[in-house]
């Protein structure tokens, strides 16, 4: 299957109805679906590789998130991008700032 082909046309009509007409949490799902089956199509020899990779993607990244909140935002550390932020009580007086 090309891109200039009329099949990869209908697969690609096929997997936008099918997009639009699911969830917007699940859409990833198709859309994964969709690429590793265009994939699949193209050269079959691949099919072990290209479901391991995805694999071992997905769960890479949840292992990094959950090592990402285990110690990143615990209350030993500052989450990124946060500022303490001085309160009325705690503020300086004018005439004691240097």
């Amino acid at each position: 299957m090309t891109y200039t082909s009329v099949s990869f046309l209908f697969f690609t009509l096929g997997c936008m109805l099918v997009y639009y007409c699911t969830p917007k949490q699940r859409r990833w799902c198709v859309l994964l679906a969709a690429s590793m089956g265009f994939y699949a199509i193209v050269c079959r020899k691949y099919i072990a590789f290209i479901l391991l990779t995805g694999a071992t993607t997905y769960g890479g990244g949840i292992a990094l998130g959950r090592y990402i909140d285990k110690t990143a935002y615990s209350n030993k550390t500052k989450r990124p991008g946060t500022r303490r932020r001085r309160t009325a009580s705690r503020q300086k007086s004018p005439a004691t700032r240097s």
